[in-house]
């Protein structure tokens, strides 16, 4: 989850500086909001996998939409770029997504139930 969520970090970092896209402000934020999830789901915070499940599933969207944009504007990127685009694009939702199903494993239901959430 740390390398799709860094990869993403830096796509929506280079969308900002590149063309000031209110979409990778946004990105940032689920991003964000993600990475919080999967940290509180470590320290086995029943919370974090709502937060993560929720930020995450939006990103794999947003992803998804940028894909399909940047595939549709191919003429205007150039071949390498719609490529590179379309390849990190993909590693990040099949990170996200593998993640995000992981997340409600049996297992992981176990880790959360074996200790009470810590105190605030």
């Amino acid at each position: 989850m740390a390398i799709a969520l860094g990869l993403t970090a830096l796509v929506m970092v280079v969308n900002l500086l590149l063309g000031g896209n209110p979409s990778g402000v946004l990105g940032l934020l689920l991003t964000l909001g993600t990475f919080s999830g999967t940290q509180a789901l470590r320290r086995r915070a029943r919370y974090g996998r709502t937060l993560a499940t929720i930020c995450g599933s939006v990103l794999v969207l947003i992803q998804l939409g940028t894909i399909v944009l940047i595939v549709a504007l191919a003429a205007t990127f150039g071949a390498l770029a719609v490529i590179l685009t379309t390849l990190i694009g993909l590693v990040i939702v099949a990170l996200v997504v593998a993640t995000l199903v992981f997340m409600f494993r049996p297992s992981v239901t176990a880790f959360l139930e074996a200790t009470p959430a810590p105190a605030r």
